[in-house]
């Protein structure tokens, strides 16, 4: 990343491709000077999203195979693999844990720890993890496969107990914060625990929501004030906090 000095905001979790217009919303991350992590939910969406934003300076796609599909589509996992030699971005990837898809975490486990092992032995990898009722097998699975001088695993939108936040702490991840976690009683009691070292943030547009409506780019600017507001320091700690943590981040990368 060789735009650091000049980005006037992080997003570290985005469905770009999702997006009604993904050409307008990188135009609009540009604009803004918005690094985005432009998460794919499929291996076969990645040729496309990787030419999509290959021109841009703040957009970077990362190669996944969301957890939610991973039991159908479990057969890309060879695809995923061969496309992580290609980019040091990943995501989204992880376990979901929820009623309507528990009946695959044996599969889903089989695709993530997959995974982790070849980010381990590539090294250089930031991992961009799913852990929706699942966080204590996502952080077992992370402490198991990856070593944190290889591997930089940050949770998204995460909704574990302070105990998981704490073993997912220890474990060497961080944590992407988004406008969801600051309206919920849990997400903000989460937001004050993260040490102010490992915090990041995110919008998960288009799913994130804003003030009502779909999260936008701008929003993780916003973002910087309510996380200050909700751990009790000016936005300035949390601003600088964030330019550490992402250059952090950047650093981990080729």
């Amino acid at each position: 990343m060789k735009t650091t000095d000049t980005i006037a905001g992080y997003d570290f979790h985005c469905h770009v491709d999702l997006q009604r217009s993904p050409a307008a919303y990188i135009a609009e991350c540009e604009a803004l000077r918005i690094f985005t992590l432009a998460v794919t939910t499929t291996p076969k969406a990645w040729p496309q999203n990787k030419k999509l934003m290959a021109g841009s300076r703040y957009v970077r796609p990362a190669i996944g195979l969301h957890p939610e599909l991973a039991g159908d589509r479990y057969r890309e996992l060879d695809l995923v693999k061969l496309c992580m030699k290609e980019t040091s971005f990943v995501g989204e990837v992880g376990l979901d844990g929820s009623p309507e898809h528990k009946g695959s975490l044996e599969v889903q486990r089989r695709v993530y720890g997959a995974i982790l092992d070849e980010a381990q032995k590539l090294g250089g990898k930031v991992i961009t993890t799913h852990s929706r009722r699942a966080a204590n097998d996502v952080i077992e699975l992370i402490k198991a496969r990856t070593k944190p001088d290889r591997v930089l695993n940050i949770l998204h939108w995460f909704s574990g107990s302070k105990n998981e936040l704490f073993a997912g702490v220890a474990a060497g991840c961080m944590f992407s914060i988004n406008p969801g976690m600051i309206k919920s009683k849990n997400g903000r009691e989460l937001v004050g625990a993260v040490p102010i070292d490992r915090v990041l943030t995110e919008t998960d547009s288009p799913f994130g929501k804003w003030e009502g409506r779909q999260a936008r780019a701008e929003d993780v600017i916003g973002l910087v004030s309510a996380i200050a507001e909700v751990r009790g320091v000016e936005p300035s700690i949390v601003a600088n906090a964030l330019r550490q943590n992402s250059q952090r981040v950047f650093a981990f990368t080729r």
